[in-house]
């Protein structure tokens, strides 16, 4: 897969990029189908913000397929010139609902600026079945950390510096996208990227 320059030069600019890669409906459904009962079942019936499974690859195939897929690792090389090493996966049933956050927080590379997320959307997400929710251009902002805000490192604190970056949106003005998409599009976002999950406002609906 070749990106166009303007492909790149958006991604360089907004630290996020959506495109379609080619994957079939048939090959989504198979990790729907194959996830979803893996998903705790009561948090999944109440449709649970904090409900996901991590590294499904390791016993689903197709999700390993899917994270090591030719044309999104073709896109990664071109857009960080370097190869890009998938190392982790999530699937996520709804969305998260979080407030926006930097991934950078949790896990990041030496040297920085070379980790990056890749969103599926298994299914049609809209404005109402809770879709990701960024702030373009924020990747050009500092690494913000706990310290940052003068905060002790640990979870105790996340709820501090999830506040603490909603005062950073607001200082640079940053204004929201929502990532809007059809079943089979990806979503490339550097892992600077303020991002969170939009509100859910459908609950009777799922987002794989």
């Amino acid at each position: 897969m070749q990106l166009s320059q303007e492909q790149v030069n958006s991604f360089n600019d907004r630290g996020v990029l959506k495109l379609g890669v080619g994957l079939s409906d048939e090959f989504i459904d198979s990790i729907v189908n194959q996830v979803t009962p893996l998903y705790d079942p009561v948090a999944f019936e109440n449709r649970h913000p904090g409900v996901r499974i991590q590294d499904g690859w390791r016993s689903i195939d197709e999700v390993r397929q899917l994270a090591t897929n030719d044309n999104v690792l073709a896109a990664l090389k071109q857009l960080f010139g370097r190869r890009a090493l998938p190392f982790q996966t999530l699937n996520f049933p709804i969305g998260t609902g979080q407030l926006a956050h930097s991934d950078t927080l949790h896990f990041n590379s030496i040297p920085a600026s070379f980790m990056v997320g890749v969103w599926v959307a298994m299914e049609d997400i809209d404005e109402n079945n809770g879709p990701l929710i960024y702030y373009p251009g924020s990747h050009k902002l500092e690494e913000y950390s706990m310290e940052s805000f003068g905060l002790e490192a640990g979870y105790h604190n996340y709820a501090r510096y999830e506040q603490a970056i909603q005062g950073v949106l607001a200082e640079h003005k940053l204004e929201p996208e929502f990532g809007i998409a059809k079943k089979g599009d990806i979503i490339i976002w550097h892992a600077n990227l303020l991002h969170g999950g939009a509100p859910q406002k459908d609950k009777a609906r799922t987002r794989h």
